[in-house]
């Protein structure tokens, strides 16, 4: 009598809580188990050198080492945020809406300076609208400048080499570019007749990402680049690292 008021739970509704448990265990890893980390960098962006450098600094005050994984930007992103990776070096803000699965550690650990480079004018720029009267240069999946370009008259390439190429045959007047790939990619293709037009259209915060399986790490993080950064030290790493990258565009040359 007493065994038939107890309703019988069947298999599945016994292993539904099971698993919910194990899958809370495995979304976050404790901090005290992690000593080596390895992220998503994008190849070939002169900009991640400063945030290479600031970010191996910052794990190495919490114990942890860090690894970069450098792969094409969007392959990058897309990886980190399936959990390939344990995050993502640094990207800006909007990162954060579209990619759920990765968690914002502020503040930001660098940033993105937007420049015109020209072989043919030179004039001060007063913003994107100041560049209307020209033929624009762009690469192809580089979002801030075709945002800011449309209805301009502009050309799309695929890489930095093409840009320059067409700077300095005079096939566009201006061509736009993270500043510091593009001091960067002028040397290393020893187009020094192309200069950066000042100042800079706009500078962009880069923030990095931690896939929420590392959640717990944030906190810490957050705590090392807020220092880091009102002490000055994010600004005095991301000079020399500049300074280290121009100069071994000249050996690349």
């Amino acid at each position: 009598m007493l065994n038939n008021a107890i309703p019988r739970l069947s298999a599945r509704k016994l292993l539904l809580p099971v698993m919910g448990i194990i899958a809370t265990l495995t979304v976050a890893r404790p901090v005290f188990a992690v000593t080596e980390i390895t992220i998503a960098g994008v190849r070939g962006f002169s900009e991640e050198e400063a945030g290479t450098v600031i970010l191996k600094e910052a794990y190495r005050r919490i114990g942890i080492k860090l690894s970069v994984k450098r792969l094409p930007g969007e392959r990058a992103l897309k990886s980190a945020n399936r959990g390939t990776y344990d995050g993502d070096l640094q990207r800006v803000d909007a990162v954060k809406k579209k990619f759920k699965n990765l968690v914002q550690v502020r503040p930001a650990i660098n940033y993105l300076e937007v420049s015109a480079f020209s072989a043919k004018h030179e004039f001060a720029v007063k913003g994107w609208d100041s560049l209307r009267p020209y033929r624009i240069g762009i690469i192809r999946g580089m979002k801030f400048a075709d945002n800011n370009t449309k209805g301009m008259d502009r050309v799309v390439v695929g890489d930095y080499e093409a840009l320059f190429k067409l700077l300095k045959f005079g096939r566009i007047d201006i061509g736009i570019l993270p500043r510091v790939n593009g001091l960067f990619q002028r040397i290393k293709f020893g187009f020094m007749r192309v200069r950066e037009l000042k100042p800079p259209l706009a500078r962009i915060d880069l923030f990095h990402y931690l896939h929420r399986r590392n959640i717990a790490l944030a906190p810490r993080l957050s705590a090392v680049i807020e220092n880091m950064r009102d002490q000055g030290e994010l600004a005095t790493l991301r000079k020399k690292a500049t300074v280290i990258l121009l100069k071994s565009a000249v050996s690349r040359n």
